[in-house]
C-alpha cells in the first residue's frame, strides 16, 4: 500500500486490506466455564488444554490389541473347525471299524457252522427221543401221566438249551457298537472253546484251557472280545495243518497279572512265524495264508486297543507261536501299567 501511494496513486483509491496469518486458539477450560459449544468456533480453530481420550492417547495400542484379538479369534475358529473335522473323521473310522469287525464275524460263520450243528443236534435229538417216549407212556392204559410230566420237563429244558445256542450265535453275528461293561472272561473263554470244539475235532486238534476259578470281572465288550479270541484260536488251528496229529494242540490260558489286568494267551505247536513276518503280522492286508484276507489280526488289534488294552505275538521257535492280549479290570478305562509275566 505504501509503494502504491509513493508511486502516485491517490490514497482514496487504495483499498485497505486487513489480513492476519495467525491461527485462532481458544482455551478448552474457558469454553467449559462459559458453556460455549465447539460448533460455534471458527474454522481451523485450535482448542488448547483439552484432555485427550484413551483412544486418542493409545490408538496404536488399541489397534495392535484388536489385531491380535482378531488373529486369535481366527485361530480359535480354525482349531474348532479342525477339531470338528477330526471328530467326524474319528466317527467315520469307528463306523468303518465296526463294519469291518461285523464282516469278520460273519466270515467266521462257515467255520462255526459245524459247531452250531453239533450243539443243536444234542438238544434236538433229546427232544425227539423224549417226544417218542411220551407217546409210548400216553398209549398205556391208564396213561402214565407222572412220567409224561417228567418228559415234558426234560423237553422244556432241552428246548431252552437249543434256544441259548441260537441266541449266543445270533449275538455274535449281530451288527452292534462297542459297549464296555463288566465282562466274565472265564465264561467267555469256556463258551468260545465250546464253539470251536467240533471244528477242532474234525481237524484232530486237542484244545486245552487253563482258566482259574472265581476271577473278578474285566472291562470289555463280550461280542468283540469273543471275536478276537475266536480269531486267534482259528489262526492257531490253521497253523497246525502241517503238524502230525499227535502234536496238534492249542492252549488257551487266562491269568490275572500283578497290576490287576487280565491276560489271555493262545499258544499253538505249529510251524511258528518267521521274524520277517512277525514285524508285520498286525498290519492290514498282511497274511501268511494262501486264501487269507489279512484283516483278522488287524481288526483284533483295533478292538483290543479300543478297550484300552494291548495285543502282541512272540514266536516259540520251532514250537509254534503265542498271541497275547490284555484287558483292564472292571471300572478301569485302560490297562494298569506293570510288568507282565512271561508266557511259555
Amino acid at each position: 500500500m505504501a509503494s502504491r501511494a509513493l508511486a502516485g496513486t491517490p490514497v482514496t483509491q487504495i483499498p485497505v486490506e486487513v489480513k492476519s496469518n495467525g491461527v485462532p486458539m481458544v482455551d478448552w477450560r474457558a469454553l467449559q466455564r462459559w458453556h460455549i459449544k465447539s460448533s460455534r468456533l471458527p474454522a481451523k480453530c485450535v482448542i488448547r488444554y483439552q484432555p485427550h481420550s484413551l483412544w486418542e492417547e493409545h490408538r496404536q495400542w488399541f489397534l495392535l490389541f484388536g489385531l491380535a484379538f482378531f488373529a486369535q479369534a481366527i485361530t480359535i475358529a480354525g482349531l474348532l473347525v479342525q477339531r470338528q473335522r477330526k471328530q467326524n473323521a474319528e466317527a467315520e473310522i469307528l463306523r468303518q471299524r465296526t463294519e469291518l469287525a461285523h464282516a469278520s464275524r460273519v466270515s467266521m460263520m462257515g467255520q462255526l457252522a459245524s459247531a452250531l450243528t453239533h450243539q443243536l443236534n444234542q438238544p434236538l435229538g433229546a427232544i425227539l427221543r423224549n417226544a417218542e417216549a411220551a407217546e409210548v407212556y400216553l398209549q398205556k392204559q391208564p396213561p402214565d401221566l407222572k412220567e409224561v410230566q417228567a418228559i415234558l420237563t426234560d423237553i422244556r429244558r432241552d428246548d431252552k438249551r437249543a434256544g441259548d445256542v441260537i441266541d449266543r450265535m445270533r449275538s455274535l453275528f449281530q451288527r452292534q457298537k462297542l459297549t464296555l461293561g463288566p465282562l466274565d472272561l472265564g465264561d467267555l473263554v469256556a463258551d468260545s472253546l465250546v464253539m470251536v470244539q467240533p471244528d477242532a475235532a474234525v481237524r484232530q486238534i486237542r484244545l486245552d484251557a487253563d482258566i482259574p476259578p472265581h476271577l473278578p470281572m474285566a472291562q470289555g465288550d463280550r461280542v468283540h472280545v469273543q471275536q478276537v479270541l475266536l480269531n486267534l484260536i482259528f489262526n492257531a488251528m490253521d497253523a497246525l495243518k502241517a503238524v502230525p496229529p499227535s502234536r496238534r494242540t492249542v492252549l488257551v490260558r487266562l491269568v490275572r497279572t500283578p497290576p490287576g489286568n487280565f491276560q489271555i494267551t493262545v499258544s499253538d505247536a505249529g510251524t511258528g512265524v518267521s521274524p520277517e513276518y512277525a514285524a508285520h503280522i498286525f498290519e492290514p492286508f498282511f497274511t501268511t495264508k494262501s486264501n487269507g484276507m489279512g484283516m483278522g489280526l488287524a481288526i483284533s488289534k483295533t478292538i483290543i486297543e479300543a478297550h484300552g488294552g494291548e495285543i502282541w505275538m512272540h514266536s516259540n521257535g520251532m514250537e509254534g507261536a503265542t498271541f497275547t492280549f490284555i484287558l483292564p479290570p472292571a471300572g478301569c478305562d485302560r490297562v494298569k501299567p506293570g510288568d507282565l509275566p512271561s508266557v511259555s
